[in-house]
């Protein structure tokens, strides 16, 4: 008898999620690992809902625009959320919520996220978490 949200090696990742994509659930250093080499642990790769076995298949922005307001497109998995972050020094490092744009939960497989206040010369990330 199997669960699916066991966690036969205690790294975080349940079993389910390791049979759906193709992993031993047993392995050790799952979670540090990084079977299809694209730079995303099998743990990142888990919290954004990617397949850590198709090295084309990692959280990142896909789509930007500044014109009227700054979106910022992205794929997405409904079973994630998603929140904004702004920062106007990167040097600084100091990272600031996006109003109204924190642990959205998606409708479909495509999210735009928004930052209504136009101050100019912000950079973004969006953060991927666990509801």
């Amino acid at each position: 008898f199997l669960l699916p949200s066991a966690d036969s090696n205690g790294d975080g990742i349940p079993d389910g999620w390791c049979w759906h994509v193709g992993l031993s659930p047993v392995a050790a250093d799952l979670a540090a690992g990084d079977p299809d080499l694209d730079a995303a642990t099998t743990w990142a790769e888990y919290v954004a809902d990617t397949d850590p076995t198709n090295a084309l298949s990692f959280f990142h922005i896909q789509a930007v625009s500044q014109s009227p307001l700054a979106t910022l497109g992205f794929a997405s998995s409904t079973n994630r959320q998603y929140s904004l972050y702004y920062c106007t020094n990167l040097a600084a490092g100091a990272w600031a919520s996006v109003p109204d744009q924190q642990n959205v939960r998606p409708a479909s497989a495509w999210t735009v996220l928004t930052d209504t206040n136009t101050l100019p010369w912000k950079f973004y990330r969006v953060g991927v978490s666990l509801p």
